[in-house]
């Protein structure tokens, strides 16, 4: 089957878990779980009310930080597991889910985020790994 034959068929269905994923993290706040971790010193004062820019500005850091934290786990998942992204081609997610569930759903609650990326990948939030990952999505 064409490469464009099958985008067509599971398109729907990746959008869908995209969607669901997303809505997911953010039900959960694991984008503000991993900017917290992050930005303790940006986080306003205990009793002081925070700003709407502030929110703001937190927010997307926290995005930010999350794109860059999935970035780097799929990375070490791919390094780990190198048939994931022909599987995700083929509409099968199994591979990916698998590797996440052992190396971050099973653990999420036993260590902090920066803890939990360090082990789950071997080294602490690497801006070179999103970087690149840029770089192979938008300029190749």
């Amino acid at each position: 089957m064409a490469l464009d034959a099958l985008a067509k068929k599971f398109f729907p269905g990746v959008v869908m878990l995209l969607i669901a994923f997303a809505a997911y993290f953010q039900a959960s706040g694991l984008m503000q779980l991993v900017a917290s971790s992050y930005l303790d010193a940006a986080a306003p004062a205990a009793g002081a009310t925070p700003r709407p820019a502030q929110n703001r500005a937190l927010a997307s850091v926290g995005n930010h930080l999350g794109a860059m934290t999935a970035a780097q786990l799929y990375d070490a998942a791919k390094r780990a597991v190198p048939g994931i992204p022909a599987a995700i081609a083929r509409g099968d997610f199994t591979p990916l889910m698998a590797w996440l569930g052992e190396h971050v759903h099973g653990q999420g609650s036993r260590w902090s985020s920066v803890e939990l990326l360090t082990r789950a990948t071997g080294k602490p939030l690497d801006p070179a790994i999103f970087k690149a990952h840029l770089e192979r999505r938008y300029l190749a």
